[in-house]
């Protein structure tokens, strides 16, 4: 189903139960010339997967957040 997928998107909740699936589809997306969408998700996210979560947003393409989230991470990452 990804190979025929034009965009690949995923939450930042995956980070947690499986971020060796979740870069393997980022990873995919880009070996594969497909876009990628990465969604920050949560502000906890942050706290707890802050180098997961930065290396996803190195994969991504377009990422998604709510003034919340982009709040928190700069709280996080700055």
């Amino acid at each position: 189903m990804m190979k025929e997928s034009i965009v690949l998107y995923s939450t930042a909740f995956f980070i947690g139960s499986n971020y060796k699936a979740l870069l393997e589809m980022a990873k995919f997306a880009i070996a594969n010339n497909k876009l990628f969408g990465f969604n920050f998700a949560a502000e906890f996210v942050y706290k707890y997967y802050k180098e997961q979560v930065l290396e996803m947003i190195q994969h991504a393409d377009f990422v998604f957040c709510n003034r919340d989230e982009s709040i928190a991470c700069s709280r996080f990452f700055y």
